[in-house]
């Protein structure tokens, strides 16, 4: 039982958010990305508007909601995710978490500015949100456009079903350098699938 479960204690191990450097710098990012949020407000309300707390409290307001939301990120594991590869699951766990914060830090923020309005908390954990999900898809984007070979000297071939496994598959081949192959198209028994697009690449019947 003892070399079953030293996997099991290694795999337990395995999440230290803030082991790596690079994590630590998504972590600054995202505090940088949320004071930057909370000045463009700032300068949006001074013109638009009238805060009701004076320069300081809205500070400590915005400090407050900066770390229940980091709090939050952390407790979801959002800064233990590979941002380059990351799906659909680590975009809506890092948006669940925002949430999560979010409420927290709002309420906190009421407790102790009861006169603010609780719609100007949503209104700052909301853009943080957007902005990070934007700047992270934008990152996996250039990522990718920067891994990508020109596929000269590529064997170009056809990827046999359009579904999650297929276009792992297609995304793998076209965007590794040590890949020998290229997807040029999709091949489906779908009728659903058949004649769209797939990251790009058009779907055939298959035949026979």
């Amino acid at each position: 039982t003892g070399h079953l479960d030293s996997p099991v204690r290694e795999q337990r191990k395995t999440y230290m958010p803030f082991k790596s450097f690079k994590r630590w710098k998504l972590l600054v990012f995202d505090i940088v990305c949320f004071a930057f949020v909370c000045a463009i407000l700032l300068f949006a309300d001074s013109i638009f508007g009238k805060i009701s707390l004076v320069l300081v409290d809205y500070f400590v307001l915005c400090a407050m909601l900066c770390m229940a939301v980091t709090v939050s990120r952390i407790l979801f594991r959002v800064y233990g995710n590979v941002w380059r590869y990351a799906s659909f699951d680590e975009y809506l766990f890092a948006s669940l978490a925002d949430v999560c914060g979010g409420i927290v830090g709002a309420l906190l923020c009421w407790l102790c500015y009861s006169h603010f309005s609780l719609w100007y908390c949503v209104a700052i954990v909301a853009s943080f949100s957007v902005g990070a999900q934007v700047a992270r898809f934008c990152y996996q984007h250039l990522f990718r456009i920067t891994k990508k070979d020109k596929n000269v000297s590529k064997i170009g071939v056809a990827i046999v079903g359009g579904g999650e496994i297929g276009v792992t598959l297609a995304e793998e081949l076209t965007y590794s350098r040590k890949s020998h192959y290229v997807p040029l198209c999709f091949v489906e028994r779908d009728h659903k699938k058949i004649g769209s697009r797939l990251l790009g690449l058009n779907v055939y019947e298959e035949n026979g």
